[in-house]
């Protein structure tokens, strides 16, 4: 607990922080939806009768899988993504110079990024790399806490995903499944709407009856949520 919370609340603060940036710097969450698989449903192999009247689940052929790499712009719920056939650290470094440069484009200067730990993302390598390969710009990582994914904002925008495009689960091939998915981003992008994000750091401290400095509420609290 003594290393979670402060660095959760390091996240917390940011997420408050950039519903006021200046004009200068951004906020990306990153992450990736990894083995995005391509099945077809066969249609020599109907379903087949279970018991009480039930059907058991038509056979798929499998078509093979792709990695997504995505990025939330958090203070304006654009999506940046890339379909990749492997999930490898040089992928995620490419993908990570689009999002700079898509940055850069904006006019941005200062480039927050929040990202877990995980192995693909290099973490001790990854930020001398940024300031090595990015001396101009002020590219921060702000990295979550282990285990602690539900503090990532992208993750929201993956179950949205998830829920409207892959849960189709029917898809010829794998050129089919990342059209399907780069349309629906780039449609949800026509009119991106940031998440209505409400946990705050009050709400994390009193979740582990923690209490802050200068809070005089009376402990426990009820928990705040997370608004989609």
């Amino acid at each position: 607990l003594s290393k979670f919370l402060p660095r959760a609340r390091v996240i917390l603060e940011l997420y408050e922080r950039t519903r006021s940036l200046g004009s200068a710097e951004v906020t990306w969450s990153f992450d990736e939806c990894t083995s995005l698989q391509a099945r077809e449903r066969d249609s020599h192999s109907p379903p087949k009768p279970g018991g009480n009247g039930t059907l058991l689940e038509a056979s798929y052929r499998r078509r093979g899988a792709v990695q997504l790499f995505a990025a939330l712009n958090v203070a304006t719920g654009y999506v940046e993504a890339v379909v990749k056939a492997t999930k490898t650290f040089a992928d995620f470094q490419a993908f990570v110079v689009q999002v700079i440069e898509k940055s850069v484009q904006m006019g941005k200067s200062v480039i927050n990024i929040v990202l877990d730990n995980g192995s693909t993302h290099r973490p001790k390598y990854l930020e001398k790399w940024l300031k090595d390969a990015y001396p101009d710009l002020n590219v921060r990582v702000f990295w979550l806490p282990v285990r602690s994914s539900w503090l990532n904002q992208i993750e929201i925008f993956f179950s949205i995903l998830k829920a409207h495009v892959l849960r189709l689960n029917d898809f010829s091939s794998l050129v089919e499944l990342e059209r399907m998915i780069l349309d629906f981003i780039a449609l949800r992008n026509l009119r991106p709407v940031p998440f209505r994000w409400q946990y705050s750091v009050v709400d994390l401290y009193r979740k582990y009856n923690v209490r802050l400095p200068g809070d005089d509420a009376i402990w426990p609290a009820p928990e705040s949520s997370v608004v989609w």
